[in-house]
């Protein structure tokens, strides 16, 4: 079987890998396998507790996509690309055993824990992470 190829997402390449319309704005990488999306990866934003807002690094795979761990690093890689050396946040979710050393190899440290999971960050998140990135719109069902 041949790898997935990896590209900028589309509002369509959300819906036909959630299921459902965008609600949230994000930059983000689909995995094409097989003509159809099998995995997404990006960054959005949401709102922090300060009302400021706050950078978060995503990622979702279907069970397809965990046979090619190297093309995965890979665009994990490009991914991050998109930060532009801007400070983001990430939820290690507890129902992804291999976030936390997944995002480790990716430069994050380890910053908080909360009932959601584990959140890790990468760079100063302490301020505001408000430069624009071109946006497509989603909405993610789990982090990193």
């Amino acid at each position: 079987m041949p790898a997935p190829v990896f590209r900028p997402a589309t509002a369509a390449d959300l819906i036909a890998f959630y299921g459902r319309p965008p609600p949230a704005s994000v930059r983000a990488l689909v995995a094409i396998l097989d003509g159809r999306p099998v995995g997404v990866a990006g960054i959005k934003y949401e709102r922090g507790a300060d009302g400021g807002k706050l950078l978060v690094a995503f990622s979702d795979m279907g069970p397809e996509l965990r046979a090619y761990p190297v093309a995965v690093m890979r665009a994990a890689r490009r991914t991050m690309a998109l930060l532009r050396g801007r400070p983001v946040i990430a939820l290690a979710s507890p129902a992804e055993p291999n976030a936390p050393a997944f995002l480790a190899r990716l430069g994050f440290v380890h910053a908080a824990s909360t009932a959601e999971g584990e959140i890790y960050r990468l760079g100063d998140t302490a301020g505001s992470a408000s430069t624009p990135v071109n946006e497509v719109s989603h909405d993610h069902s789990t982090e990193a």
